[in-house]
């Protein structure tokens, strides 16, 4: 664990300035990530047309950009609202899930009566471990790396007067 408390790849995102790793910005660029892996589930369900398939891909993937958005939007709204800690998802897991939604997504298109039931599972698996890290892990550490620090601590006395009475303090000890 490093600076900002996370693995490897929150590591990476704390670094960068806090506008482009805002929770909405981070869940729609995984959109962008498993977007390659929809090509040929989607190649092969327009039959390789290459007008309907990049056609129907494009909107695929623009509206998974937009809904993993907002997604992440309500990810940042619901830390800072909660302030919840941020949960660290096991690795193995989030990062072998995606691939298999993908074979699924490929087995489905590939089969000849196209079950549902390996499209929506197929699809799960492909989104849910994107959108379970910034919720559970990025969009509260972002909160946490962006919330300001209070440098004075609270006080009776007003800053005005604690400024003279440590500048007198310093005068008399000398």
């Amino acid at each position: 664990m490093g600076r900002s408390g996370g693995g490897s790849l929150s590591e990476r995102f704390a670094e960068w300035p806090s506008d482009l790793s805002h929770p909405a910005l981070i869940s729609s660029f995984y959109a962008l990530l498993i977007a390659p892996a929809v090509l040929i589930p989607v190649g092969l369900t327009e039959s390789w047309s290459l007008d309907s398939w990049l056609r129907r891909w494009a909107v695929e993937v623009l509206g998974t950009v937009l809904v993993f958005g907002i997604i992440g939007g309500a990810a940042a709204f619901s830390a800072s609202v909660t302030g919840r800690d941020p949960i660290t998802l096991p690795r193995r897991i989030a990062f072998l899930t995606p691939f298999i939604g993908a074979a699924l997504r490929t087995f489905w298109a590939m089969a000849p009566d196209r079950p549902d039931i390996l499209l929506i599972l197929g699809n799960a698996m492909l989104w849910l471990p994107g959108l379970a890290w910034v919720w559970l892990s990025w969009a509260p550490r972002h909160y946490r790396l962006t919330t300001p620090i209070d440098l004075v601590e609270e006080s009776d006395v007003a800053l005005d007067e604690d400024v003279e009475s440590v500048i007198e303090e310093s005068m008399t000890s000398e």
